[in-house]
Parts: C-alpha cells; structure tokens; sequence
C-alpha cells in the first residue's frame, strides 16, 4: 500500500516538474512577444533643435564603390484646424551612427534648390524632398530646416498667414536608425502629422514630422 502510494506521488511530482519546465519554456519564447505589448515602440518623431550639428568636413566617404542612394520622402496625415499649410525646406542633414569614442559625423543631404510643399495637399500621397548619393552606412538622425510656412485656417480660409516656425525652423528627427548600402537604395518615409502640428496665438508654428517607413536593404 504504502509503495502504491510512493509510485503514484512520484509520478505526480513527475507530471508537475514537466509541466513547470513547459511554462518556463513557454514564458522565455513569449516574453519578447508580451514585452512588446505592455511596451509599445518609441514613437520617432521631431523636435524643435536650434543648435543643429555643423556638416563633417572632409565628407566621412567619398569613393562611388561605397557609396549607395537615399530617397527622402514626404507625406501628411489628416489635418483638423488647418485649411492649408505651405512650408519651404531648404536644407536637410544627416547624423551616422558613431562608435564608443564619440556621435558619428554629420552629412550634408543636398538639395538642388528650396522644396515648397502644400502639405494639405498630400494625404496618402508620396512627394520627394530629394535622391542623393550619400555614404554607405548607418544613419541615426535627420535635421531638416524649414525656411519658410504659411497657412490658412478653417475659420477664415480667405486669410494667408505668415508663420514663424520653432527653433529658427529646425526640425530633429530622432531617434531613428535607417541602413545605406553601397550601390543599394534606401528610402526614408517621412510623415509630417497636420493632426500634431500646433499653431500658437503669436502664430509660431510648431510642426511634427515623424518616421512612417524605412524601404531597403
């Protein structure tokens, strides 16, 4: 009676040892899964920033052989008090991923000439602010510089105001990491959020642009 009853506790013991060790398995194959629910990813956005980094000089990399193409795009989320909101961006740079001494260098994103963009005007709609060669490489930061914005407003869409834009019109997008391969292209989704983007009394502008999409290697 008395082995009867040693076997079966010790088959019960069994059972819950292999059941234990099943959630304990279970539980380290989901904790990233659950993580990330009870965490939700950071949101890249931008922020006002006066004091942009100067552009590295010597450029990091010059040799076409390790250089690859970065597409810097534009779109726009639903707007709400804004009518129409015109801006003008005239200079766009790049922070690379630096090492344990140091931020990495800063690259300058060339444009041709200033791109004014309606910003009402591109909801679900892609429009270029430029396709450069730039080095190959990791990028963990975008400046752009807005010169110029004006808008109208839905209770007096008759109106054209003449805004001021935040930190001189600097704009830090971060944080963000986005790759660029050598003879690969990348392409850079930028979202410039109508529904975020808030215009004072004194009519400051203070624009929000996000990361929506990274497309490449």
């Amino acid at each position: 009676m008395r082995m009867a009853y040693e076997r079966k506790h010790l088959v019960i013991s069994a059972i819950a040892g292999v059941l234990l060790a099943g959630l304990i398995i279970a539980g380290t194959i989901l904790l990233p899964y659950i993580s990330e629910i009870i965490t939700p990813p950071t949101e890249v956005t931008s922020i006002p920033d006066d004091n942009p980094p100067e552009i590295t000089t010597p450029p990091p990399i010059t040799e076409p052989s390790k250089m690859g193409t970065l597409v810097l795009m534009l779109t726009d989320a639903p707007p709400r008090d804004l009518e129409k909101l015109n801006i003008t961006i005239d200079e766009v740079r790049l922070r690379m991923e630096g090492n344990k001494t140091g931020e990495g260098p800063v690259v300058d994103f060339s444009l041709d000439e200033p791109k004014k963009y309606d910003i009402t005007t591109l909801s679900g709609i892609l429009d270029e602010i430029g396709n450069n060669e730039v080095p190959e490489g990791k990028y963990v930061a975008i400046w752009l510089h807005i010169i110029n914005a004006t808008a109208t407003f839905k209770n007096n869409p008759n109106e054209i105001v003449n805004l001021t834009v935040v930190a001189q019109g600097w704009l830090k997008i971060q944080p963000l990491h986005f790759e660029v391969k050598a003879g690969s292209l990348t392409v850079v989704i930028l979202d410039f959020d109508l529904g975020q983007t808030h215009v004072s009394n004194g009519d400051i502008l203070r624009p929000v642009i996000k990361l929506k999409k990274v497309l490449g290697p």
